[in-house]
């Protein structure tokens, strides 16, 4: 998953989308653990901050998820619960994507969105896995709020799982003790899952059609759980939303020239102060605030732009266990859970990150750039990503390579393998350009779509008549999809099946309408570069 900026959905704290709830308490649900009552908030009932794991502190830090806690009481759960520790990345402020209220290492919980109106049909479930680099974000942002598809006739749940050295750090140590290392987030969305499974029911959901989906890392996730032996049977369709190049890392050797897991989890403790023979018992005491200093990070600002070696430091890995191998060789070969899918990104998904990136401003200092990093293939690859003198120019192009080499490749990769065996695939491509006034120049960047989806727009993004119809249409192909494991109907423009030969991809943009091969001679040349590991 190469490419240090790629798998972030930005984390940005204005409270431009939270609406303060009506205190009007739903009928109490009995679910597993106890009885709990959430609000009723415009039509929908929301119950917030569920736990659905123990909380993952002390003697449990860098383990498996454990089983909850029970409870006499009625619970309330009116608040979002804790978002798992972060940094803070230095894009925060500029959009309108929600405040995280609070954090703390006991942060595995969940929420609950369904439909006010009583019904004795069972409901389509909708699971939510959000973005931020495996490093960042919180189900609790106002970005991610499930109400309005609720509203379109489905159980949404969103979930808050393990982050950054919490959920990914390997250790040889941690090997030893539970047999792998590193996957902790992942294995908290299983849980989660799990969860969903034994108890959607008593919300009106259906626990046999349950739909995961997510954005960046979240799309990321997805890919995860859709190849991993562990997830088998927790659900029944996928969304795939800008996942980037799911190369990942592995447990113990170095691949796709990055090192293992576990040395990096190696130098992480050494930072933190702790000798080669400490045990677990004093790396589980590290400060939270040491631990997350220490752990690699994202570097978005000043940097000078690798095309081909960046390499995010926070994923998933390759461990024996959750993943059994590089889950574009799974999907290459057909080892993965065949169920619908839908995969799509944006069409400018890099220029975001590009945004603080230092970039040559000269053509031929750009130009040396790509032949020394793409070597026999650097000429082809600037026939086909002609770059111009001016900064702005240069700019963009280098945007279009990076969202072909990260998203688009990725995309098409996946959709031709996954229909090769699951003839329920659909491609879509997101092009609707931002609607904030300082971002529409750099138009459907990485994460535009999430508000469409997920319809929580703010003022700030300065909707028009036709956004609010899109994200209307694009929310009934979703909750469709939920339904059948086919996004048509409703009197939507049609959204054919996903073909190699025409490679046929719904553009969602100011206009909804069906392309061909989509930038297909472009996302050939970089498959040569990438020889798809």
């Amino acid at each position: 998953m190469n490419h240090a900026f790629v798998c972030l959905t930005l984390l940005f704290s204005t409270a431009g989308l939270e609406n303060a709830p009506t205190k009007n308490p739903t009928a109490i649900v009995s679910i597993d653990q106890g009885k709990i009552r959430g609000l009723v908030e415009s039509g929908v009932e929301v119950f917030r901050g569920i736990p659905y794991a123990a909380p993952p502190v002390g003697d449990l830090r860098w383990k498996p998820p454990a089983p909850p806690a029970h409870w006499q009481n009625i619970r309330d759960c009116f608040e979002f619960g804790p978002a798992c520790p972060q940094n803070n990345n230095p894009l925060q402020h500029m959009l309108p994507l929600g405040a995280i209220k609070s954090f703390s290492e006991d942060c595995l919980s969940l929420n609950v969105y369904r439909p006010a109106t009583s019904t004795s049909e069972k409901l389509p479930v909708m699971f939510w896995i959000h973005g931020g680099g495996f490093g960042e974000g919180s189900s609790g942002m106002g970005i991610y709020d499930g109400s309005s598809l609720a509203r379109k006739g489905a159980v949404v749940v969103t979930i808050n799982y393990r982050l950054g050295p919490y959920g990914f750090l390997a250790h040889p140590l941690l090997t030893a003790e539970s047999g792998s290392s590193g996957n902790y987030g992942i294995l908290d969305q299983i849980a989660a899952l799990q969860w969903v499974k034994k108890n959607i029911g008593h919300f009106g959901g259906d626990p046999d059609c349950v739909t995961i989906f997510g954005e960046s890392a979240g799309g990321a996730s997805v890919v995860t759980l859709l190849v991993s032996p562990l997830s088998k049977g927790l659900f029944h369709r996928a969304i795939i939303q800008s996942t980037p190049d799911m190369s990942v890392r592995h447990l113990k050797k170095e691949a796709f020239g990055k090192q293992s897991a576990e040395a990096q989890g190696l130098e992480t403790i050494a930072k933190c102060g702790l000798s080669e023979s400490a045990d677990l018992n004093e790396m589980r005491k590290i400060p939270s605030a040491t631990l997350l200093q220490k752990f690699p990070a994202l570097q978005l600002t000043g940097h000078s732009v690798s095309l081909t070696s960046l390499k995010l430091p926070v994923e998933p890995c390759v461990d024996g266990v959750v993943l059994m191998e590089d889950p574009n060789k799974s999907m290459a070969e057909g080892r993965f859970h065949q169920v619908p899918v839908i995969v799509g990104c944006t069409r400018e998904e890099a220029a975001l990150f590009l945004l603080l990136a230092t970039l040559p401003t000269k053509k031929t200092d750009a130009e040396n750039i790509v032949r020394k990093e793409f070597g026999e293939l650097g000429e082809r690859i600037l026939a086909h990503y002609p770059l111009v003198n001016e900064a702005y120019g240069i700019r963009q192009q280098i945007g279009h390579l990076l969202t072909d080499l990260v998203f688009g490749a990725e995309s098409r990769y996946i959709a031709r393998n996954i229909s090769k065996r699951e003839p329920n695939t659909y491609r879509f491509l997101f092009s609707r350009g931002s609607r904030i006034p300082f971002l529409t120049p750099m138009g459907a960047h990485h994460g535009a779509d999430v508000p469409y989806v997920l319809q929580t727009n703010d003022p700030v993004w300065r909707w028009k008549d036709w956004d609010r119809e899109l994200s209307n249409k694009i929310q009934q192909y979703w909750v469709n999809f939920a339904k059948t494991g086919d996004p048509n109907g409703d009197d939507l423009p049609a959204w054919p099946k996903y073909d190699t030969t025409t490679e046929q991809t719904l553009e969602l943009g100011d206009t909804i309408t069906v392309i061909k091969q989509y930038r297909h001679e472009q996302h050939n040349v970089v498959d040569e570069h990438k020889n798809w590991r």
